[in-house]
């Protein structure tokens, strides 16, 4: 085996950070190198990053998968802010071969406490999981969802009355679309039968997002502007993300795995051709299932982006 690839976090990790894991663990069609993730202490993990570096991990479970972290806490206090919350902790537990916590092999303890997909529901942030096998939410039922959803404003603190009627309901109505194509999508053709995938939806509360990386200014005019269109003196956010590591939607429209790792253009073209055509992948890709079922919806799934962008988190090889 070659030799292993080292990530190691501090005090914190933004986006950029993620985008180059991200770069390094994408780089190679076939990963056969290990990979450890060494993390100094508890880090603050800025909305957007969770998914991104955990995506990323699915190719590397097995063997070749190392988490180095502080104690586990029983899955309480800063382990929970940095790692449950980000959702990072639901990948770690996943596709980890060993993870170590404090010193001490944890891996069996971390793998129970993130067992349970139906759903995580805690001060400032729910999570429902397993949303490709259509259990915890149906998605043939966007009023099941939509009263489930308001349920989750609540446990952040918000109150759906703060938001006006049709705009909330078109954020339900886009998140259920995206469960619904997490379902219809994510772990088909061309993605290998029985291939372990991760999916969740998550809703946050963050009393700010000041402090994410803005090398463009646009992050800081957009706060600077939201005072007069919302017209309130405080703006707090609400994160909603639907997630899945599984075929993702250049592959799946374009029913080819290697597509990422070709062209830049036949991955921008295939994510193009699934946001405009007008019908279903799914008879080109011989879901019989989906088919036979009689489903109408189309689309694709989220992805693991495997293009690299930047950061400044050390790196080894």
């Amino acid at each position: 085996m070659n030799e292993s690839i080292s990530f190691q976090f501090g005090g914190g990790i933004n986006p950029d950070h993620a985008e180059r894991v991200i770069a390094v663990l994408g780089a190679s069609p076939v990963p056969r190198q290990r990979v450890i993730l060494q993390f100094d202490a508890y880090p603050y993990v800025n909305p957007g990053v969770g998914w991104r570096i955990g995506n990323a991990l699915r190719r590397y479970s097995a063997d070749l998968l190392e988490v180095r972290a502080p104690p586990f806490l029983d899955g309480k206090g800063e382990w929970f802010r940095s790692f449950t919350r980000s959702c990072l902790g639901d990948a770690f537990a996943a596709y980890a071969a060993t993870i170590i916590c404090g010193g001490e092999d944890a891996t069996a303890t971390v793998r129970a406490y993130y067992a349970d997909k139906s759903a995580r529901k805690t001060q400032n942030s729910v999570v429902t999981g397993a949303l490709h096998e259509g259990m915890n939410i149906d998605p043939e039922r966007e009023d099941l969802y939509r009263d489930e959803f308001l349920k989750s404003l609540r446990l952040v603190n918000v109150r759906p009355t703060q938001f006006e009627r049709e705009r909330l309901q078109d954020v339900v109505k886009l998140a259920f679309e995206a469960i619904q194509n997490v379902y219809d999508h994510a772990t088909r053709n061309p993605l290998p039968a029985y291939t372990k995938i991760l999916s969740y939806v998550l809703v946050g509360y963050y009393k700010t997002v000041g402090n994410h990386p803005d090398p463009e200014g646009r992050l800081k005019a957009y706060l600077a502007r939201l005072p007069s269109v919302a017209k309130r003196t405080r703006a707090d956010f609400i994160e909603v993300c639907v997630n899945d590591d599984g075929v993702g939607v250049a592959a799946r429209q374009s029913q080819d795995p290697t597509v990422y790792w070709g062209p830049m253009k036949a991955e921008e073209d295939a994510v193009r051709d699934a946001l405009t055509a007008r019908s279903s992948v799914k008879l080109r890709a011989n879901d019989l299932a989906a088919t036979q079922a009689g489903s109408s919806r189309s689309g694709c799934s989220a992805s693991t982006p495997c293009r690299s962008i930047r950061s400044d988190c050390s790196v080894s090889q």
